[in-house]
Parts: structure tokens; sequence; C-alpha cells
């Protein structure tokens, strides 16, 4: 039987052959890696970078043998310095988040590569561009920021707490205003939503929430609550159950409940 002839194949360029050596092989495969990948002399200037960097920085390959510090804005230029000195000193991966010159942001990671006897001859900067993720980050944030004073501009106490303990998970700001007490109070410390009840008023007020988190109705009544100064005030609270309808082996249980307190 005659064996069956294979014709030859080229390679093609972005293809890795098993039998290079470990160091080509590396090279190929961090040319082609998706990651951004550029390696540095111990003068801090370009020596290598992948495909990848040229296309997400939108930099030519002129800027092999320019400082890496060149790529970053100039307000940065400093800290950047700092890192790149510190993983050389140290020896240990550093990480940081930057901007470009081109606006683009790049979490980047800067890794020493040693030689046999431990020394550094040069560093690795693998980086992710974060430019979008970034916008939305901030956008995110500024949204919360923005729902937070919406939150403490409102003329009422608005809280959320753990339907076993009563203990507040959340109170806004608007609570030290009201009642003088701090919100870490109200927050750390146990029991002191139920301390800060008038003593005439807390059977009835834990009768209405243990009725309301059995019946998985919530409530709305009226109790006094003691201010810093000694002052009893009047308050209407109403809350409601937050259900988990997830849990299919124990059914739907509460997992918090949620209300408001007006004066």
């Amino acid at each position: 039987m005659t064996k069956k002839q294979v014709p030859n194949q080229k390679p093609e360029e972005n293809q890795i052959s098993n039998d290079e050596g470990d160091e080509n092989y590396l090279k190929k495969l961090l040319f082609s890696s998706p990651d951004i990948i550029l390696n540095i002399d111990r003068q801090y200037n370009i020596i290598s970078i992948n495909r990848q960097s040229l296309k997400t920085l939108d930099i030519h390959k002129d800027v092999l043998g320019k400082n890496i510090f060149s790529l970053l804005k100039p307000e940065v230029r400093a800290t950047g310095m700092e890192i790149v000195n510190r993983c050389v000193e140290s020896g240990e991966i550093q990480t940081w988040e930057h901007p470009l010159i081109n606006d683009i942001w790049i979490s980047s990671r800067i890794v020493p590569i040693k030689q046999s006897d431990g020394q550094i001859s040069e560093l690795m900067v693998v980086g992710t561009e974060i430019t979008n993720q970034r916008a939305a980050r901030i956008a995110l944030l500024r949204q919360h920021k923005q729902f937070e004073e919406l939150l403490n501009t409102v003329n009422v106490i608005l809280w959320e707490a753990d339907p076993q303990t009563l203990k507040f998970t959340f109170i806004n700001h608007k609570v030290e205003e009201i009642l003088g007490f701090p919100i870490s109070l109200w927050l750390n410390e146990k029991n002191f939503f139920l301390n800060r009840i008038h003593p005439d008023d807390r059977n009835y007020v834990m009768d209405r929430f243990k009725k309301g988190i059995k019946e998985n109705i919530g409530s709305d009544y009226n109790f006094r609550i003691i201010h810093k100064n000694g002052e009893a005030l009047w308050f209407k609270i109403s809350f409601s159950v937050v259900i988990d309808t997830w849990d299919q082996d124990e059914g739907n249980s509460i997992i918090r409940i949620r209300g408001i307190m007006l004066t």
C-alpha cells in the first residue's frame, strides 16, 4: 500500500509550529495575543511591541526605541515612573490604570523579566483597554451620587433593615438632622432603633413589625421616637417586605424590610 502524499502547506503567518524553540514560540504567542504587550529595556525604552498594541493604541512601529512614558498623558508620567521603578526595585508585578496621550485608558500590569542570575533584564507591560468600562463605571458612580443626594434632600427617613433583628442595613443621612444621632449608630449599634422607640410604644411597634413580616404584607402606624435632646417625636412609619423569589427549595422568603418614617 502506498502512503498517501500530503501536499506541502505554507504555514500561515500567525501559526505557531510545535517544534520551534521555547523562546521563539513564546515570542510568536505574545505577538498574536489579544492583550496589549510591550517590552521595555532598563532605560524604559520600547524594544518590542505586539500587533494588538499597534491596533488598540493607534500607534505605529516607529515607537520602537522611544521611552515608554512618552505614550502617557503628561500629568500621569511621574506616577508611571514611580510605579515602574517600584517594579524594578521590588522585583514584583505592579498594576495601575492610566490614560495615554490619545485619551485611551489602559489597565496595565508591569512584569519584571529576570535572567538566570535573578537580575532584571527588561520589563513586560501587559495591558487591556478599559476606556468604555471606565466611562460606564464613572457614569454609574455619578448616578449613584445623584440618587444619594436626592435621598438626603427629601424630608423623610428612608431605611432598610434585617427582618430577624430589625437592625438597619441602610438609612439616609436625613436621620441625623431629624433625630440628632449620627448615622453610624443607626447602622452599627445593636438594638439602637428599638432603644430609641418610646418605652410606652415599644411593644406595640414590635407587634406590628412581627405581624407585617409574618403575613408578608408590611404595615403603617404611628409611634414615638426619642430625639437626642430627649424630646419624644411622633412619626408615621410605613414599611413593606422584600421577598426572595429564587429560593425554590425553601419557598419565598423575606430577605429584608424597607420603609419610610415621616414626622
